[in-house]
Formats: C-alpha cells, sequence, structure tokens
C-alpha cells in the first residue's frame, strides 16, 4: 500500500533512502541528489546544474526524434563527409573550382596570383579602363620586348634580303651598294 506523508519544511541531516515514489509539489532543494532507477517528471528546470549520466545516455529532449548521441554521430558524420567532398571548395587549393567563380562586389586579396592560361591566352581580363600605374606584369613587358626586338632588326633582315636579290638576279655592281647594317642592337 502506498503511504504518504505530508510535510511542510524538512531538514535531513543523514541519508534518506526511498524504495517508493516521491512526489513534490514545490520546490525541492537538495546540495545533491543521487538517482539510481528512473527519473521522470513532467517538467524540470535545471539552473547551474550539472548531470553526470551513468546510463546510456539521456534519451530524448523535447522536439528530438532520436537518442541524441546518435544525432551528434550523425552531424559529425555528415559535416566529415561534406568536408572530404569533391564539390567543398578548400582554402588549401587541393579542390580546383569547375565553373566560373564570381566574387560579386568582394574583393580577393593574395600575395600574389598566377596564370596558367595557355599561350596565346590572356592571363588576366580586366573590365575597366582606369590606368594601373603599378602593374608588373613583366612577362607581357617582355613580348613588347621581343616584338621591339624585331622591328630593330627589320632594317638589317630588308638590307641582306636586297643583297640577296641583287646578287641572285645579277643586278649587283662592284663595290656593293648593298651592305647589311648589323649595327641596331636592342638595349
Amino acid at each position: 500500500a502506498l503511504q504518504t506523508a505530508t510535510m511542510t519544511q524538512t531538514v535531513f541531516l543523514g541519508d534518506v533512502t526511498m524504495n517508493q515514489q516521491l512526489t513534490v509539489n514545490g520546490d525541492l532543494q537538495s546540495t545533491g541528489i543521487t538517482n539510481t532507477g528512473n527519473l521522470s517528471t513532467d517538467k524540470l528546470t535545471l539552473n547551474q546544474t550539472m548531470i553526470n549520466s551513468t546510463g546510456t545516455e539521456i534519451n530524448y529532449l523535447i522536439g528530438v526524434t532520436a537518442n541524441v548521441q546518435t544525432q551528434i554521430a550523425h552531424i559529425q558524420a555528415n559535416l566529415n563527409t561534406r568536408a572530404d567532398s569533391d564539390s567543398v571548395l578548400k582554402k588549401d587549393g587541393s579542390i580546383p573550382l569547375t565553373a566560373n567563380w564570381d566574387s560579386g562586389n568582394y574583393k580577393i586579396s593574395a600575395n600574389q596570383l598566377e596564370s596558367n592560361a595557355a599561350s596565346d591566352t590572356a592571363p588576366l581580363i580586366v573590365n575597366s579602363t582606369t590606368k594601373v600605374s603599378n602593374l608588373n606584369a613583366d612577362l607581357i613587358h617582355f613580348s613588347y620586348r621581343v616584338a621591339l626586338w624585331y622591328i630593330c632588326h627589320w632594317h638589317w633582315l630588308l638590307s641582306l634580303l636586297k643583297f640577296l636579290w641583287a646578287y641572285s638576279t645579277g643586278h649587283y655592281r662592284f663595290p656593293i651598294l648593298y651592305t647589311i647594317d648589323l649595327s641596331y642592337r636592342y638595349q
């Protein structure tokens, strides 16, 4: 038979063991409660409380449809799977872009930008007419230097061609009026 006792306030000086149900209407204050069985409650508010669960786990919380540890493990597994996926862009560059990337109105900063564009392909496309005075594009400058070298040496090439034409057609006279000028050099 269920025995009940009604108390307004009780202070216990030693351990209290109950083999039956404890019903508390109001606040229960304790410096420590040890529960070795199931704890059932309609509402439990805990403030600054540590729960050391020695059972498998705290199984369910409001709105949780599976036990908590299973959900945490599932979330961690999903994060690991997605982080290791080839579809996730990584900051170390180990996963390349698979399509054009538009950063919108945001700035991309780097110490150095490197292009692996093929020859005769623009390594940098700028849709701006703003003059950049400190743009260091050595390879572009090199292309202009090569073109300038050809232009400077075009003069002596024409002289050589004129001489060869005159020699092959017999239209040359002594002393040879067609000289090859090799003095042009790119500096």
